[in-house]
């Protein structure tokens, strides 16, 4: 069974080792840890780890400290292949830094809106080779309570604060699970009715199974689920990295 990467793309309205890349002055990581996982997010847009080089970050621990299951994921929107904005892989053994940070990167939010670990940041599409001014607030969240601990849950709002109009805007995640010492073992499913895409560490076990859940839009209705994909690790990860196209035909498709 190769090993596979899971994507998850909605519509909304609202390194490879050895690359050295420069950051920002300030808290570019947080590792949500107060329930039964181990979740870093980035103030960059990345999941797990700032960097695919995974200098910074802790991953994605399920349970907390017992299996590591995230090798490296991004957010990513666009409209087109020549404008998709992330963080995730690119061609070239490198990684996109299409996403610049704004203001002080990831600080606590202040107020809390539920009195849990959450934190927020700002950034925008500078880093794309051709920026429409698109910025994107991240806030995320993880309670401790015995039964919503497993989880994390991340909000993207996004503000065009660009001269046009972005039409035909997608939203998605990409994210390179890697569960277990044996990688290559892991199986990968989707789930339409559940909005989900999800792996577990081989077909014929579940435990633990992580993955990526669409739970909706504020403040219009909930908007419809894109694409929901489980792609091939050795096609679209090594040895190249993914092209601007191929994201987008997965971001839209």
């Amino acid at each position: 069974m190769r090993k596979v990467v899971i994507m998850l793309s909605l519509l909304p309205v609202l390194l490879w080792a050895g690359e050295v890349q420069p950051v920002p002055l300030g808290w570019i990581t947080f590792d949500h840890d107060t329930g039964n996982a181990i979740i870093t997010v980035c103030s960059n847009g990345a999941i797990g780890f700032y960097a695919s080089n995974q200098v910074n970050g802790t991953g994605f621990w399920y349970p907390q400290w017992v299996t590591q299951t995230c090798f490296f994921g991004s957010m990513a929107a666009g409209n087109s292949a020549s404008y998709v904005v992330d963080s995730y892989y690119e061609q070239g053994s490198v990684d996109d830094r299409d996403w610049v940070e704004l203001e002080d990167s990831l600080n606590y939010h202040i107020p809390p809106e539920f009195g849990f670990e959450e934190v927020d940041c700002k950034y925008d599409d500078s880093g794309h080779s051709s920026p429409q001014g698109l910025e994107c607030t991240q806030y995320s969240v993880m309670d401790a309570s015995a039964n919503t601990d497993d989880f994390v849950i991340i909000e993207y709002i996004y503000h065009n604060g660009g001269s046009s109009a972005l039409n035909g805007m997608y939203s998605s995640i990409f994210v390179d699970f890697d569960i277990g010492a044996a990688a290559t073992d892991n199986y990968g499913k989707t789930d339409a009715a559940h909005r989900t895409a999800y792996m577990q560490i081989t077909q014929s076990n579940e435990n633990p199974t992580v993955g990526v859940v669409y739970l909706g839009s504020e403040p219009q209705a909930q908007l419809p689920v894109a694409n929901l994909s489980v792609i091939d690790h050795a096609i679209y990860v090594y040895p190249l990295g993914m092209i601007k196209g191929e994201e987008e035909q997965f971001l839209l498709s």
